[in-house]
């Protein structure tokens, strides 16, 4: 997109506080943890920019009460996300945490139920008064925990868990970097809220971490990578689940037929770190997993198409008509692949604010 070429038109400066606290401690397959809402509040300003909820009026400003309510965020996974794409879905499905294991690769989409809940998901309408591209703007749009809270709680869990004030609290920060905003863009609708099947629109979905480049940065963002699928210790014995003797391979996995595994070692291997659900002994009388033989021999594991947030305007836009109406639907979500999410501590709180702005000009 030429920039200079495009008048800014307005910004949407739709700031979502979320303030959620974590009940209880688990592995996110398990199923148990959880994050209560506590608050969201909306503010849009802009100038030739307006916003409305599926059932509300076009208006320069949503609060609380304008927004779904959601009495808790459970980890859930966009895994899968093209079967739903394929068929151009009006709204994203997610995946739930898996909670038994019955076969040796749980890597087909019907082992992983559909999230009934735990997410935010809401259809928003915007619309402009020129032609224009509406970009998420990644200066203003951010995840981050509330440290006053956070450092609060942890001195006063300090002495009750075995763990340092200084490690509660940075478990209690480190919540934030699984959450993620996605966005699917929609049809067009006329000023009387009828579909305007005249303009094709591009269905897309977009996810966006902000996040993604802390640990690695854009130049090595190879090495930045979540993956939809591995071995899991899903029962929490301690052990990576096993089926006949060989690890179980869940998630989002390709050629399964070109999976590798090494020998029984006859000896547990040692646990390096906290006991989770993606970091659990190898049982030393069971085939395990080799993943690098694996993916030498052809087996795919997904990975999430995320966009880190610092890329959002360069990589997402959403195509404006003057007049005509956009629907797209805005999530919020707990990844439950992110290794961040491995543990939640009780307790936790974040903010989120996610900012939109809108740029003249149709040569994106």
């Amino acid at each position: 997109m030429n920039k200079t070429k495009l008048a800014s038109i307005g910004l949407i400066s739709a700031s979502l506080i979320l303030i959620a606290s974590v009940t209880t401690t688990a592995a996110w397959f398990v199923g148990l943890s959880q994050l209560g809402l506590g608050c969201i509040d909306v503010h849009i300003g802009t100038k030739n920019v307006e916003i409305r909820t599926d059932d509300g009026e076009f208006k320069t400003e949503l609060n609380k009460s304008d927004l779904a309510q959601v009495d808790y965020f459970i980890p859930c996974t966009s895994a899968f996300s093209h079967t739903w794409m394929d068929v151009q879905a009006s709204s994203p499905i997610f995946r739930s945490a898996y909670t038994e294991c019955v076969s040796q690769f749980m890597t087909n989409e019907s082992f992983a139920p559909v999230a009934a809940k735990g997410y935010f998901a809401q259809d928003l309408y915007i619309k402009t008064s020129s032609d224009s591209y509406v970009l998420v703007d990644p200066k203003e749009t951010i995840f981050e925990p509330d440290y006053v809270r956070n450092a609060q709680k942890a001195e006063q869990l300090a002495g009750k868990s075995g763990k340092t004030k200084a490690q509660i609290e940075s478990e209690l920060n480190s919540i934030v970097k699984s959450m993620r905003i996605a966005i699917l863009s929609l049809e067009y609708y006329d000023a009387s809220n009828n579909l305007d099947p005249s303009l094709p629109y591009d269905y897309k979905f977009a996810i966006f971490d902000c996040y993604k480049f802390e640990n690695y940065g854009e130049a090595n963002q190879k090495e930045n990578k979540t993956y939809l699928g591995g071995i899991m210790d899903v029962d929490a014995d301690g052990y990576f689940d096993a089926i006949s003797n060989k690890e179980v391979l869940y998630g989002e996995v390709y050629n399964t037929d070109k999976t590798e595994y090494d020998d029984p070692t006859g000896e547990d291997s040692l646990l390096r770190g906290e006991s989770t659900c993606f970091n659990a002994k190898h049982n030393g009388f069971v085939e395990t997993f080799n993943y690098e033989k694996s993916a030498a021999n052809g087996l795919e594991i997904a990975t999430e198409n995320s966009i880190g947030i610092q890329e959002a305007d360069k990589k997402f836009a959403m195509k404006m008509y003057a007049g005509k109406q956009r629907k797209f639907v805005l999530c919020f979500y707990l990844e439950g692949w992110d290794l961040d999410n491995t543990n939640l501590t009780m307790y936790a709180a974040f903010k989120l604010r996610i900012s939109f702005m809108a740029q003249d000009g149709l040569n994106y």
